[in-house]
């Protein structure tokens, strides 16, 4: 089962472990997770307008698909990034996932955006910490957000 309804965070490591194990995932199953992770976003607690990790995951955080646990902002980001890859990865052709893919993708522009005003920011490859910086990345490769080579 690939929708967990309880974790978003779940839910997404069901897509990396498919993607990941080269599985494919039958059209109406693509279809069905994207639309429940567009769901998602704007909800409260979704870091910068991307999709929001349900109440527990923001109170006690979320393992990321590597075994890592983590917590807080850095959970809402990293979730919000991850979510915009593995809806990029699921390749749905439908007006509600796209609108909300491009309005999560907006989000975190504006994000990066106030993030490059910091005067020691000077690298637009990088964000707050490693572990976010690696969440951007892994979006930047699916084909998510703008300078894609300058970032990598």
């Amino acid at each position: 089962m690939v929708i967990h309804t309880t974790s978003l965070s779940q839910t997404v490591d069901a897509i990396n472990a498919a993607h990941f194990d080269g599985r494919t995932l039958a059209a109406a199953e693509r279809s069905q997770v994207a639309r429940w992770i567009a769901d998602r976003q704007g909800l409260p607690g979704a870091y910068g307008g991307t999709f929001a990790g349900f109440p527990s995951e923001r109170s006690k955080g979320i393992v990321l698909f590597t075994g890592e646990r983590i917590a807080f902002a850095s959970a809402r980001h990293i979730l919000g990034e991850e979510s915009c890859r593995a809806l990029r990865l699921l390749r749905v052709r439908d007006r509600i996932v796209t609108q909300a893919l491009d309005a999560a993708d907006e989000g975190l522009m504006r994000c990066f955006a106030r993030a490059a005003e910091d005067p020691r920011k000077r690298n637009p490859g990088l964000y707050c910490c490693g572990r976010c910086s690696v969440g951007l990345w892994r979006n930047l490769l699916a084909g998510g957000l703008d300078r894609h080579e300058e970032r990598l």
